[in-house]
């Protein structure tokens, strides 16, 4: 028996098994299969370490570290042969066995219509198929007796890697476009086995994991770093096209302008980021050309919008390109176009969508034209600030196309951050502060992006808050784009003081909520009237404040503590916190600094200080009302809600203490309706 930290580990018949507290908890047969030819091993050495397994033209190797497992495969050809399938831990009979399995996390967030429990499902699936894209890649099963975590610890030449029905983990699947030369060694992604306190903890061990043996490394900048516009709110068309069904080429520059009159004079926003969506070019064109008969002058547009003081970001679809609308497309003149056609019912409103090879000789060159037309500021170019990336999880399938001019550079998730790294290259070399917003879950991922977009949800702050939180555990220095659709009225106060803490929050509607949804005969989508609440300008413009106070957030990582209850920390300091879904603080960071409090609570409020004084706080509390409390580290105050208050860092050397202790006449404190505490 070989003991470790964290588990035992036994062999036998070429099956390790993990023991905790001298019970069997995990079993996995040393054994692979590569186009479905099984592996027979023969175990050739084992020490405190490692265990190596192996055959004529394979090798299988454990390596053991006190806190996890890494695993290797590999397998030489003596034939040029094409890689189909690979799989780990099966023998054709034994798979993964952990013993009493009842539960599984998968941080993948799905487009189907809103369950959230597909994170748990009892077959966790990583593929490039949901909202991350791609997630992180790295999933979890647990027991009675514990969780283990399975992750990649290289991109898959591969869109899909999942658990299967036997509890074989599918590594890769290629379609055959990878391809071994004769005498060549296929090596399958590593495996890297953790064994975390709980599925959240898989997420954070997983990236450390990644960090300490050199596969990660962190290099995004801090939130105070950033360029200053890019902490001004999104304000997306989006929700408001999908109430007005204006989704796709029904907007035009009247409604866009309309739009931004809307966000300055009702909700009283001065700078924001305009995300313009689906459509201002003609239907899923990559190629960047405004569709002019809604957007006669595309630049003078973007330029006035400039000179307003804010922001313009494009919508784009950038894995594929239609050619059915009525031009020679860029993809086409420079050959980087394929013949894998989009055909899944979506794609039936929009036929002549093709896939683009990222992997073409001409690749590079495609994006470099791209992201001129996009970015400069040259005659023939839109000058615009930043690009919101769109259903990437529609990544074409090895496994069922053969249009890669060179796979050798990568195929599958690879291609993918082909894609990614050459965009944020080319982009960046026209406009430096370009802003590229799309969503990822893979650390590995981080450094090609610039905001992380929580994406679309359909079941509330429960779901924004579990996609926050895969977020910030897995890519914790990646600004968050808390995203907007859907939203319905009863969700605003909850998801907006939370995403004021993890994220740059993103207003989708200006006119109104999604409880106004209607179907095309004009009944509402949502028949209970009690959940349709029209929106007030007052409402509008306290939410205004709140998305604006967010551009002061200090420095940090944020931790969710609960639903509703976050915690941004840089190192061991609190630098800010959410109480509730109801209360958002930010804390000075220095003597003397300004610090932001907003509330949505109309009572008195109890905000813990964390070693910090508060005084001069503007506007002044309802009815004076403020007690400071420095030997219980508390502030008891009754602020206006819907208002951000700033105070300073400084004691005015008053607190209940020093009065309780100086004035002994003080009439006791009356106990008011305290929240929070």
């Amino acid at each position: 028996m070989i003991k470790k930290g964290k588990y035992d580990c036994i062999i036998e018949d070429n099956v390790l098994t993990l023991k905790r507290n001298g019970k069997d908890f995990l079993s996995l047969p040393a054994s692979a299969s590569v186009n479905k030819v099984f592996s027979r091993f023969t175990r050739q050495t084992t020490d405190e370490n490692t265990i190596r397994f192996s055959s004529d033209f394979e090798t299988m190797t454990f390596d053991l570290y006190d806190d996890c497992i890494i695993v290797r495969y590999e397998k030489t050809f003596e034939e040029k042969t094409p890689i189909f399938q690979a799989r780990i831990f099966t023998d054709g009979v034994r798979t993964v066995d952990l013993k009493g399995i009842d539960r599984a996390f998968c941080p993948q967030p799905r487009n189907n219509g809103g369950k959230n429990m597909d994170y748990y499902h009892r077959l966790p699936d990583i593929s490039q198929n949901g909202y991350f894209s791609p997630c992180l890649l790295s999933f979890s099963i647990g027991s009675p007796y514990g969780w283990v975590s399975f992750g990649l610890l290289d991109i898959p030449d591969s869109k899909t890697c999942k658990m299967d029905e036997d509890h074989s983990v599918l590594v890769e699947s290629c379609g055959g476009n990878k391809v071994i030369p004769q005498g060549g060694v296929y090596r399958m992604p590593g495996i890297l086995i953790t064994f975390p306190e709980d599925e959240w903890d898989a997420v954070t061990v997983f990236r450390n994991k990644l960090f300490e043996f050199g596969l990660y490394k962190p290099q995004k900048r801090k939130f105070t770093e950033l360029p200053d516009w890019w902490k001004n709110p999104f304000v997306c068309t989006y929700g408001d096209q999908m109430l007005e069904r204006k989704v796709g080429q029904f907007i035009d520059e009247k409604w866009v302008l309309e739009q931004v009159r809307i966000a300055e004079e009702e909700w009283g926003m001065k700078n924001i980021n305009l995300i313009i969506d689906d459509s201002w070019q003609p239907p899923h064109a990559f190629e960047p050309i405004a569709d002019k008969n809604r957007f006669p002058d595309f630049r003078g547009l973007i330029d006035s919008l400039h000179d307003r003081g804010h922001r313009v970001i494009l919508w784009q679809t950038p894995l594929f390109d239609k050619i059915t609308n009525g031009f020679t497309t860029r993809t086409q003149r420079l050959g980087v176009l394929t013949d894998y056609e989009y055909k899944s019912p979506y794609f039936k409103s929009f036929p002549g969508c093709y896939a683009i090879d990222y992997t073409s000789n001409n690749a590079r060159q495609f994006i470099r034209e791209v992201v001129r037309v996009l970015f400069g500021d040259e005659e023939g170019q839109y000058n615009a600030d930043g690009i919101k990336l769109d259903f990437l999880g529609l990544l074409r399938d090895p496994a069922v196309t053969r249009s890669y001019e060179n796979p050798e550079k990568g195929i599958g998730m690879r291609e993918l951050l082909l894609f990614y790294e050459m965009f944020y290259e080319e982009a960046k070399k026209v406009k430096p502060d370009v802003l590229i917003n799309a969503t990822v879950g893979d650390p590995r991922f981080e450094h090609v992006i610039d905001f992380n977009r929580l994406h679309d949800t359909h079941c509330g702050v429960i779901e924004k808050e579990m996609r926050a939180r895969i977020a910030s555990l897995g890519c914790p220095d990646l600004p968050i784009d808390s995203d907007g659709a859907l939203m319905f009225t009863r969700w605003i106060k909850a998801h907006y003081i939370s995403a004021a803490l993890y994220a740059v929050p993103s207003i989708y509607y200006l006119k109104q909520f999604h409880d106004f949804a209607k179907y095309p005969n004009g009944s509402y989508i949502y028949g209970n009237p009690d959940h349709r609440n029209e929106f007030s300008i007052e409402q509008k413009r306290q939410l205004g404040n709140l998305l604006q106070m967010t551009k002061f957030r200090p420095n940090g990582r944020v931790y969710m503590d609960s639903f509703g209850n976050w915690v941004l920390k840089d190192g061991d300091k609190i630098n800010g916190m959410t109480i509730k879904g109801e209360t958002v603080i930010y804390y000075p960071t220095e003597e003397n600094d300004t610090g932001y409090i907003f509330t949505w609570q109309d009572e008195v409020i109890i905000l813990p200080l964390h070693g910090r004084k508060i005084s001069q706080i503007d506007p002044k509390p309802k009815k004076d009302y403020f007690l400071a409390d420095y030997a219980r580290d508390r502030a008891i105050m009754y602020l206006e809600p819907g208002v951000v208050h700033t105070f300073k860092n400084t004691d005015d050397k008053i607190s209940i203490n020093r009065i309780f202790s100086t004035k002994a006449s003080l009439p006791a404190e009356e106990e008011p309706n305290y929240m929070n505490w």
